[in-house]
């Protein structure tokens, strides 16, 4: 009797087909340019961090009665002046306390730091103008990496060639998009992150630590929104290099917008600002919004207006219009003949 086994088949190679994802994002991180934006980005921070150790001090004992001598100085040069011109004749119709106003005090002349030779660095004040100041800059250096990260697809051809590994345009593109916010956030994060251990670092060896109850509150939803902002400017920068296939035209129709259309509105019809990207920029990252006045100056007693752009307003025409940027860009892309 005869038994029957199943044929055996030679064992070859495992050929499996890698993640799309992970080679996206091996190709985000080879990219040199990125590599060294990252590096200027990196360089940049330290440096200014370098000169805020160096601009601001704790007020010491000596330094605080050399500033109150110099108000008292002041005060008492400004009383001698006082009391020459009440001696003078004031003008027809004015007394002399009207002509030579109240007897001068030291709160005429501010707070007793600024007769400091170096301000001390305060929590309150100092950390939310420097967040929006790394932010902003955080987000400029986003919307470069993310114009040249597509653009140099389109320059160099490797989008066509990239293709004939993975067919479905959506997906490449939804790749690309998701390496590229991904990599944002983790930076802008990191970012704010740092800064706000350097910030208080600063406050506790040069300054003042002290806050109010509610200021944690608005100090981290301000720096969350610094980092959607910081992603925002990506997708931006993504956005319209690859719907114009050339990262300089990207950073041209930018620089014509910022510079010449929004001015044009706001000459125009002040009423528009309201739906233009940077006061709806500034109404999202602000830590109280945006308020918007000017006065019609065409009305016989001058009518001011007011227009306030809130967080979640501002928010969301900035996403809408990044959006549609994107998704005209990306249906262009998926219709195109490539060859």
């Amino acid at each position: 009797m005869s038994t029957l086994t199943a044929p055996t088949t030679a064992a070859g190679p495992d050929v499996r087909r890698p993640s799309l994802l992970k080679a996206e994002a091996r190709r985000f991180r080879s990219r040199r340019l990125i590599r060294n934006l990252f590096l200027l980005g990196i360089i940049g921070y330290v440096a200014t961090t370098i000169v805020l150790f160096t601009q601001y001090e704790k007020p010491s004992v000596e330094g605080l009665r050399a500033a109150q001598s110099r108000v008292d100085e002041l005060v008492l040069e400004q009383t001698q002046y006082h009391a020459d011109c009440i001696k003078t004749t004031p003008p027809d119709g004015m007394t002399a306390d009207d002509y030579c106003g109240p007897v001068p005090t030291a709160a005429d002349f501010g707070d007793l730091s600024n007769f400091l030779p170096k301000q001390a660095f305060t929590l309150e004040q100092n950390l939310p103008v420097l967040s929006q100041v790394f932010g902003i800059s955080l987000a400029a250096l986003a919307f470069l990496i993310g114009a040249t990260w597509i653009g140099a697809e389109w320059s160099s051809k490797n989008l066509a060639s990239w293709l004939t590994w993975q067919p479905r345009r959506l997906r490449v593109m939804a790749a690309k998009v998701t390496v590229l916010v991904a990599v944002t956030v983790v930076a802008a994060t990191v970012v704010q992150l740092v800064w706000w251990g350097t910030g208080y670092l600063l406050a506790s060896t040069r300054g003042v630590t002290s806050v109010p109850v509610d200021f944690w509150g608005d100090q981290w939803a301000m720096q969350g929104r610094l980092v959607v902002y910081a992603v925002l400017a990506a997708l931006g920068g993504f956005a319209l290099a690859n719907l114009t296939h050339n990262t300089g035209a990207a950073f041209g129709i930018a620089f014509i917008y910022f510079a010449g259309i929004e001015t044009a509105v706001r000459l125009i019809n002040p009423e528009w600002q309201r739906w233009l990207l940077s006061d709806n920029s500034i109404g999202f990252i602000d830590r109280k919004g945006w308020l918007i006045q000017w006065v019609d100056e065409e009305s016989f007693l001058g009518v001011p207006h007011r227009i306030f752009l809130s967080h979640w307003g501002s928010g969301l025409t900035l996403a809408v219009a990044v959006t549609v940027i994107l998704a005209i860009g990306v249906a262009l892309f998926k219709r195109r003949d490539l060859s």
